[in-house]
């Protein structure tokens, strides 16, 4: 079939792979022609592109609907790829079972199919219908389920940064303060990243906010994801692994720029040229490779690629045993530093060493915890486990598994207590075994920021790991936040704009910026920073909620409850009330802060104090932020710096609250914490 011919894509589960079939037979024997997999996958064709390649030509997408696919990893990949592109999605649940929050999101305001109760052959003639209508410009002809939508189950959400705190600029409920932030190195191959790199056209120009420096400096580089070149094509995390220990191994130079794993990844899978590459990271060069495992035998290619005009500086092939792993890291390192002219201080830094079969672990370990699911951190801690046993001085271990319990406790998994203090006993394992890991340092800085609320203590750890990584994009995004919480938003803005620097095409950077430019005044700079990242992820989950508090402030309430109004995550539940207030329509205001009382008192118990605050109400507000001590909503922990509680500052309650939460101006005065030049 021509590539042009297909008009569907099937998205399904192993497990519905018949059904999956039989509905692929029913739409093409009707005339419509669809993509299915594994039949329209060339002999020899790497799977994902292909996948993302066959979405890529069609205008509608089947999703059979499960308790598989609730589960399937890849399903998720699908449907969130099929709203970036914005294809139709039409659910078909083929069984009664729960929607998980992931798919609750991109599915909600979708009108589902129901295929229940058997046979699912009885549908056929309604969804074919349906497919018919979409594809002849039919938009508004719509579909009728014999039931309501499965219903859902707690909330999960992904992350935006390794090792780093979460967005809490954000002001959205408790658990999603917590859930967006510790893991992006332990992420990379989360949500954000898939939407940047499978979404973004490749002619799309370097964002405007990301060109703070004119020059590309000759002492650039970009490391991008080495190939999987093994039979069974199964080891994309050790190969992802080893190109990210090396990205890691060359950030540690200072005299080195290093693009960030998160714009550099996302080009994985995509055809576009090293020039290319190279222009939208701002970066001289780019180092590239293979990698191959059969048994203990390890071959590794690398070659080094002078972007300007694609000549190659250096390329080597290793043929080594898997023992041997380290020291082609090491070697790498130093021929890239040796190639580039790069003069040192010191000597090259070298790669922290394990037993070769615990390196292994680890790396699986790391992909697991950013798929960001129960059952992928439960894999993910049961690896960490398997590395101690295997080497019980690694430190990196312990500090994975306190990246897990801090996601775990952000997504709702743990409670706080048990969550913080399981990460605060990994951390200071790993800081036992290297008191110089900077990134447990930060792990520690975070539970104590929001954990413990000892602003003192985790200045000390923040300050540390400032010390000894002060080029690391995730050390230097806990600090901004943690700037933060001491009321120094200017500060915290000059990081953000730093990282921005170093990793221009990172969605989670753009959606932080423009927080710390909304906290400081900066609005027109901030909605241009949100602008960028709608246009990196046009669905982006909070991203309209976001660009509506920002048009709030400015005083556009139309333009915020436009904004609003588009956005699908549980953020527009506290956005509305605000637009309403802002608007007058003060019944309309009521009954959507009542929504958002009734759905979530507890979680939301900040954010309904600024909500409040914002519409006038100071009574309510002080009410409200007293139920937000008592429930340790984590939202209070940036409270200084929050501009929508700016009507109650000349509020004779305001500074006695600062003062009993530990958030007065002369209480935060005493914490000394030093930020160093920028990088």
């Amino acid at each position: 079939m021509p590539a042009s011919a297909y008009d569907v894509f099937i998205s399904y589960s192993q497990e519905d792979k018949s059904t999956a079939e039989a509905i692929c037979r029913e739409l093409e024997k009707s005339g419509v022609p669809c993509w299915i997999a594994p039949r329209d996958i060339a002999e020899g064709a790497d799977w994902t592109a292909a996948i993302m390649a066959g979405m890529n030509q069609c205008r509608v997408m089947v999703m059979v609907f499960s308790a598989h696919a609730n589960a399937s990893a890849h399903v998720y990949r699908e449907v969130s790829h099929a709203f970036n592109r914005r294809l139709t999605v039409i659910p078909v649940p083929v069984e009664e079972t729960e929607v998980s929050d992931r798919f609750e999101y991109f599915l909600e305001s979708v009108q589902w199919l129901n295929a229940f109760p058997p046979p699912v052959e009885q549908y056929f003639p309604r969804l074919t219908e349906r497919v018919k209508s979409l594809l002849a410009g039919d938009s508004d002809s719509k579909l009728r389920s014999t039931t309501r939508p499965p219903k859902r189950v707690p909330v999960t959400t992904t992350t935006a940064g390794r090792n780093e705190p979460p967005n809490l600029a954000v002001p959205v409920p408790r658990r999603k303060l917590l859930g967006i932030g510790l893991a992006f190195a332990v992420l990379a191959a989360g949500l954000l990243a898939y939407q940047l790199f499978r979404s973004r056209p490749t002619t799309e120009p370097i964002p405007a906010a990301s060109q703070a420096a004119a020059v590309i400096s000759d002492s650039s580089i970009a490391v991008l994801p080495f190939a999987d070149m093994s039979q069974a094509k199964d080891q994309v995390y050790f190969s992802d692994g080893i190109s990210e220990e090396l990205l890691n191994l060359l950030a540690k130079i200072p005299q080195l720029k290093v693009a960030a794993r998160t714009s550099s990844f996302s080009f994985k899978g995509k055809q576009v040229e090293i020039p290319e590459i190279a222009r939208k990271l701002r970066v001289a060069h780019v180092l590239e490779g293979s990698v191959r495992t059969s048994g203990d035998q390890l071959r590794i290619t690398a070659q080094l690629i002078r972007a300007a005009d694609g000549y190659h500086l250096w390329s080597e092939t290793y043929d080594r045993k898997l023992d041997d792993i380290f020291k082609i890291q090491d070697e790498i390192a130093g021929k890239v530093v040796q190639e580039l002219k790069i003069k040192l201080l010191g000597a090259v830094p070298k790669v922290r060493t394990t037993d070769p079969k615990a390196y292994a672990l680890y790396l699986q370990a790391v992909a697991l915890g950013r798929q960001n699911t129960p059952e992928a951190f439960e894999q993910s801690d049961g690896l960490y486990r398997r590395v101690l046993e295997i080497d019980p001085r690694n430190a990196g271990a312990w500090n994975g598994l306190g990246v897990n319990f801090s996601n775990k406790t952000g997504m709702g998994l743990l409670s706080s207590r048990e969550g913080f203090a399981r990460a605060r006993e990994a951390a200071e394992k790993a800081l036992e075994i290297d008191p110089n890991y900077a990134l447990a340092h930060s792990g520690l800085g975070f539970v104590a920021t929001y954990g413990d609320n000892d602003l003192a203590a985790a200045a000390g750890h923040f300050q540390r790991a400032l010390a000894l990584a002060p080029t690391d994009i995730s050390v230097l995004g806990n600090a901004a936040t943690f700037l933060l919480s001491l009321g120094r938003a200017e500060e915290g803005l000059a990081l953000r704009e730093a990282i921005v620097r170093r990793d221009p095409i990172n969605v989670a950077a753009f959606s932080n910026l423009g927080q710390f430019q909304r906290r400081t005044g900066h609005y027109d700079a901030a909605i241009g920073s949100y602008r960028t990242l709608l246009s990196l992820s046009p669905g982006n989950g909070g991203a309209r909620f976001q660009l509506g508090v920002v048009l709030l402030l400015r005083g556009d309430a139309t333009g915020a409850l436009t904004e609003i109004e588009q956005e699908k995550s549980e953020e527009r539940m506290t956005g509305l009330p605000m637009a309403y207030c802002a608007l007058g329509r003060k019944a309309e205001a009521d009954a959507a802060l009542a929504a958002l009382i009734a759905k979530s008192e507890e979680d939301s118990s900040y954010n309904i104090a600024f909500v409040y605050a914002f519409c006038g109400d100071a009574d309510k507000a002080f009410e409200w932020l007293d139920k937000a001590v008592a429930y340790q909503d984590s939202g209070l922990s940036e409270i200084v710096t929050e501009n929508l509680f700016d009507k109650i500052h000349s509020d004779p309650r305001w500074l006695p609250f600062l003062r009993k939460i530990g958030k007065a101006p002369e209480q935060l005065a005493k914490i000394e914490f030093k930020v160093p030049p920028l990088p």
